[in-house]
C-alpha cells in the first residue's frame, strides 16, 4: 500500500507553535481562491531529484480539468498513468499485475485532494491548511508578508508584493523553527484568467536520513484551453488490457514479492 501511495505522498509532523496569539485568517483561504478562475491546464513535467545516490529524472504529460478531473501520465523512469472522470479513478504502473481504481467518492482525502491541485499551484499544501489559525509576522524587509500557519503539516507562507507565495516552509515538531522542507517557487507566467503561476518549484527536504532537492518545471503551460470530457474517457478505455483492484494490497502486498 505504502509504494502506491507514495505517488501521492505528503510531508506529515506534529508541531506545537509558540505561544501567540493566533486565528483562522483569511491568507491561506485567499490564496486558494486566487487559483479559482483556472478552469483547465495542458502542460508538461519534468522533475529532477537529487539525493545521495544521484539525480532522477521524471518526465509526464498532464491534461487537468474541474472538476477532479486529470490525466496524468509518466514516461520516465517507469510509465505510470492516471486518469480521474471526476467519477471514477484509476491509476496503473507499468509491469505491475494490476491496477488500482476506486470511485473518486470513495478515495481517502490524501489521494482525492490532489486531483483538485491546478498544476503549477502549491494548493496540495494550501488545502491542508484551510481553517487552520494563522499569524502573520512582522514583515520581512523587502516588504514581502510572512504567515504563520497551525496547520498539518504546520509552516508558513511568504507572499512577495503582488501576493504571491514564493516561499513555503513545513517546520520540525522538535524546537517548533527548524525546516523539514522548503518549497520555493520562481518564473511566473500569468495565465488568460489573469492568474499567477510558477513554473520552477524547488523543494529541499531535510526529514531524511539524507537531504534531498527536488526541482520540478512546468513547461509548455497552457491554462484554460479546452478539455472535452470525452478525453479522460477515452484515457480510460486505453486500459481496457488491464485488471483493476481497489485494494493495494492485492499490487503490492504477496503479488509484488511473488515476483
Amino acid at each position: 500500500m505504502s509504494a502506491g501511495r507514495s505517488a501521492w505522498g505528503a510531508v506529515a509532523v506534529a508541531f506545537v507553535l509558540p505561544a501567540a496569539v493566533v486565528r483562522a485568517g483569511p491568507a491561506v483561504s485567499n490564496l486558494v481562491a486566487a487559483y479559482e478562475p483556472i478552469a483547465s491546464v495542458r502542460c508538461d513535467v519534468r522533475r529532477e531529484v537529487a539525493g545521495p545516490h544521484g539525480t532522477v529524472r521524471r518526465l509526464s504529460r498532464v491534461v487537468w480539468a474541474r472538476p477532479e478531473r486529470l490525466y496524468s501520465e509518466n514516461f520516465s523512469p517507469v510509465r505510470r498513468r492516471v486518469v480521474s472522470d471526476g467519477t471514477n479513478f484509476f491509476s496503473h504502473v507499468e509491469g505491475d499485475p494490476f491496477g488500482f481504481s476506486r470511485p473518486v467518492a470513495e478515495l481517502d482525502e490524501d489521494m482525492r485532494r490532489p486531483l483538485s491541485v491546478v498544476p503549477g499551484s502549491p494548493m496540495d499544501l494550501l488545502l491542508r491548511w484551510v481553517d487552520a489559525p494563522e499569524r502573520e509576522e512582522a514583515p520581512i524587509s523587502n516588504g514581502w508578508r510572512r504567515v504563520v500557519v497551525d496547520g498539518q503539516p504546520p509552516g508558513s507562507i511568504v507572499m512577495d508584493e503582488a501576493g504571491r507565495p514564493v516561499r513555503i516552509e513545513v517546520v520540525r515538531s522538535e524546537g517548533g523553527i527548524s525546516p523539514l522542507a522548503v518549497w520555493t517557487y520562481d518564473r511566473w507566467v500569468r495565465t488568460p484568467s489573469g492568474v499567477w503561476i510558477a513554473t520552477r518549484h524547488e523543494a529541499v527536504m531535510t526529514g531524511g536520513s539524507e537531504p534531498l532537492r527536488e526541482v520540478t518545471f512546468f513547461e509548455n503551460y497552457r491554462a484554460d484551453v479546452t478539455v472535452a470530457a470525452t478525453e479522460f474517457q477515452e484515457a480510460i478505455r486505453a486500459f481496457r488490457n488491464v485488471r483493476f483492484t481497489n485494494e493495494w494490497s492485492a499490487i503490492y502486498g504477496s503479488a509484488t514479492s511473488e515476483r
